[in-house]
């Protein structure tokens, strides 16, 4: 997986950061975390085909983290889209969506499926393949609906060590396919051969997560738990700690603090407020309590890699 930030900024155009958006690229599919204005945009300057986008995850409804979402959706159907999209976002945004020329459900090309983050406080798993789940967690952004997401893969099969698996008289692709899978079989002497004996440790699962706009919180600990990506509000420098309070954000030091409490790999700020030009202040000041931080910088990709090593920026 590759993390792309395609917007940085808290709120404004500043610096030549732009509104709120990741692009998370996992094997050819895009998903889309926030869709602040100009996303459309700043896809096409990363050169990111919005039609691989296969969901898109809205943290909260600010103008800053969704106002891109309708150009993007009439762009996608003006090329013809007919593979069904999922959004994941508050329930009023439906309510918008049906009012809108352009992107009601008779406007697009194709199905947009709508999902209420509201209704994860109780079943936070709000989108699912073969491959991995994304939970939503609330957080806590002052008098707004807030949530943050977790991408988690599930666990998978170690490699097959095949030498082993003949040596224990197993010779067909079905019974390979099968131990692979983690079901036992018989070998032609009847002899039970299960997965166990023949496969290696599974790999190391992969955790990305996002919180959107929040004060530290409990909920954004239990979403970062052992990530090994954690990206995390960081608008102000610590000496506007109660500003932060007061908008609902987060100062790079508390996002640190969640960091090493999460016990995640590697932290990664955004959402900059525009007082702040250069981000080495805010990177700083957050590795004094979690060493392994950067700043998120637009259109550079970040690698995701389970093992706990530095982060990397292509």
């Amino acid at each position: 997986m590759k993390l792309v930030p395609l917007g940085t900024s808290a709120a404004s155009l500043a610096h030549g950061r732009h509104p709120a958006s990741l692009a998370l690229v996992r094997e050819g599919q895009i998903l889309l975390f926030d869709c602040g204005d100009g996303t459309l945009s700043r896809l096409i300057s990363a050169t990111l085909n919005h039609g691989k986008i296969a969901a898109i995850f809205i943290s909260h409804l600010h103008g800053d983290h969704y106002l891109g979402l309708f150009g993007l959706l009439n762009a996608m159907s003006r090329r013809d889209r007919s593979a069904p999209l999922v959004v994941v976002a508050p329930k009023l945004l439906s309510q918008v969506m049906a009012q809108l020329p352009g992107v009601r459900a008779r406007d697009l090309t194709f199905p947009v499926e709508l999902v209420a983050t509201e209704e994860a406080i109780a079943q936070p798993v709000v989108y699912q393949t073969r491959a991995y789940k994304v939970e939503a967690r609330q957080m806590d952004h002052g008098t707004a609906f807030a949530v943050g997401y977790r991408l988690e893969e599930h666990v998978r099969p170690g490699r097959l060590d095949v030498a082993s698996a003949m040596e224990l008289g197993i010779t067909g692709f079905r019974d390979f396919w099968r131990l692979k899978n983690g079901e036992s079989v018989h070998n032609a002497d009847g002899r039970l051969v299960t997965p166990d004996m023949v496969l290696g440790p599974p790999p190391p699962v992969q955790i990305f997560a996002y919180t959107g706009d929040t004060r530290p919180c409990r909920g954004a600990i239990q979403l970062a738990q052992d990530a090994t990506l954690f990206v995390h509000d960081a608008t102000f420098a610590d000496e506007h700690r109660r500003k932060a309070e007061l908008t609902g954000h987060s100062t790079a030091v508390q996002a640190a603090k969640v960091a090493q409490e999460a016990g995640v790999s590697r932290l990664l700020l955004t959402h900059f407020s525009a007082r702040y030009k250069d981000l080495a202040l805010l990177v700083n000041q957050a590795r004094q309590v979690f060493p392994e931080t950067e700043a998120a910088r637009e259109l550079h990709p970040v690698i995701l890699d389970a093992r706990p090593t530095p982060l990397r920026v292509e």
